[in-house]
């Protein structure tokens, strides 16, 4: 059908806190779109790196001391992952894994990765949503649909952001009502192409 365009992408699991990925660079090499994100129930990349990471978030709730050693190694690992690799989107920030949202928004503008609001989930909260706007992030809402009827479902994401003012040009996926063209404000695309998009649309080049 004319007008579709198929991308492929994979959303990979952080893995360390040197940013590794469980999906291998060749791999990578070959994806339009490349998503990242901590998960539960990965394989670590080496023993310390499961302590840090996956035990020190399963004590969390044990003591303070145990929430900031967790909530430290978790924004350490996504920022080391936006910065080793070149990742189009930042999956759910603290959804599973608490992080310092401002830190991980910063360096989602350094590395242009745009900050994923996640209607799936409905997170982040309104609050850490407005953190990161501050820094000056791009935003992009998804689904995160696991089942073919939420497919498209962007309320959540949709209400947060009219809330909260956020200009549609700092927004993917936005469809800004009253345009005469349709057109949308930005369009995720393969890995780089959304930015070029993005900067001729800014830019008028």
């Amino acid at each position: 059908m004319d007008g579709i365009t198929v991308l492929v992408g994979a959303e990979a699991n952080i893995t360390s806190l040197e940013g590794d990925l469980d999906v291998a660079d060749e791999v990578i090499d070959q994806l339009d779109i490349l998503i990242v994100g901590l998960h539960p129930y990965t394989i670590p990349g080496s023993w310390g790196d499961g302590w840090e990471l996956f035990a020190a978030n399963h004590l969390r709730h044990l003591s303070q001391n145990w929430q900031e050693r967790a909530v430290k190694a978790n924004t350490e690992a996504v920022v080391a992952a936006l910065y080793r690799y070149d990742v189009d989107i930042l999956a759910h920030p603290g959804l599973f894994f608490q992080i310092d949202v401002e830190q991980a928004a910063r360096a989602c503008v350094a590395t242009g990765t745009l900050f994923e609001i996640n209607c799936g989930h409905e997170h982040p909260s309104l609050s850490d949503i407005m953190i990161a706007e501050r820094t000056g992030v791009n935003f992009i809402i998804n689904s995160d649909s696991h089942y073919p009827e939420t497919v498209g479902k962007l309320k959540y994401g949709e209400d947060i952001i009219a809330r909260l003012g956020i200009d549609p040009m700092r927004v993917a996926n936005l469809l800004e009502e009253g345009m005469s063209s349709g057109r949308k404000t930005s369009l995720p695309g393969s890995s780089h192409y959304y930015r070029t998009l993005w900067s001729r649309e800014i830019t008028g080049g």
